[in-house]
């Protein structure tokens, strides 16, 4: 199979290659890859104002990166499963006031994009 949409490829492959420059830059399942190059986003939002203080401690425990902190929400990436995710919220004490807690694994478009323009491919 050939194929321009990675939705397609991620539904009917066992494995993928992706290809950027006329070259092959990454081989595997597309569950291996999602799970290796691209990351996992995390958005957390209360209804007042989230506890920013304990952002960098979510990320450091969670080996993820702040992407965006607003007023009432923050959003952190990185290779983290859901399990780890709400262990790390329960313990900083979080659950009693969140009202959104979603984690978005990375699509097969978002692997492409992460290795198309990577500066170190």
């Amino acid at each position: 199979l050939t194929t321009q949409y990675l939705d397609e490829a991620q539904a009917l492959a066992d494995d993928v290659v992706v290809i950027g420059d006329g070259r092959s830059l990454r081989t595997g399942s597309p569950q291996h890859l999602r799970n290796t190059t691209a990351s996992t986003t995390l958005h957390l939002a209360t209804e007042d104002r989230f506890p920013h203080s304990v952002a960098d401690t979510l990320a450091q425990q969670l080996g993820g990166t702040v992407t965006d902190k607003r007023e009432q929400s923050l959003t952190l990436t990185g290779q983290f499963d859901l399990n780890d995710t709400y262990r790390a919220v329960e313990h900083l004490e979080l659950t009693s006031v969140l009202t959104e807690f979603s984690v978005s694994p990375p699509s097969l478009d978002d692997v492409f994009a992460s290795l198309t323009t990577s500066e170190d491919r």
